[in-house]
């Protein structure tokens, strides 16, 4: 493990979880599964684009955490720094590191970068049913 104790398999997770693909997945189909680049217990833990969105993750993590802490920064107020209003607020930097994290995982996927909203969802749940008849099969 590295980076804190965090192994990639978790930041791999972290990962998928907030990027776009993700978020379009849980906004219209919450209480199906979420069908992962990988299934689960089958990531190529060495393959270039598995490493991709984990070190985009860890980055993620790392400069919001830099945010939120403010360290050295004696006059800020850190009530104010919440998820929350970094969410609302989003500034410059945090749009470049989603923007990486959602290209990392539309590579993952072999997806096209500018797939719509609507796309990704019916190649999510194509994605879903083909898995679920490979699982009775």
């Amino acid at each position: 493990m590295v980076n804190g104790g965090t192994s990639d398999q978790e930041s791999y997770v972290v990962g998928v979880q907030h990027a776009r693909i993700f978020a379009v997945w849980a906004a219209m189909r919450s209480a199906d599964t979420f069908p992962f680049p990988w299934p689960s217990g089958h990531e190529p833990v060495r393959d270039q684009r598995f490493m991709d969105i984990v070190l985009a993750a860890r980055y993620l993590i790392q400069i919001r955490t830099h945010w939120l802490t403010a360290p050295g920064s004696p006059d800020v107020d850190l009530t104010q720094r919440t998820l929350a209003n970094l969410s609302s607020q989003r500034p410059a930097w945090l749009e470049t590191v989603q923007t990486l994290l959602d290209q990392t995982m539309f590579a993952a996927y072999g997806w096209p970068q500018d797939l719509t909203d609507e796309q990704i969802l019916e190649r999510l749940l194509t994605l879903n049913l083909v898995r679920a008849a490979a699982r009775t099969e």
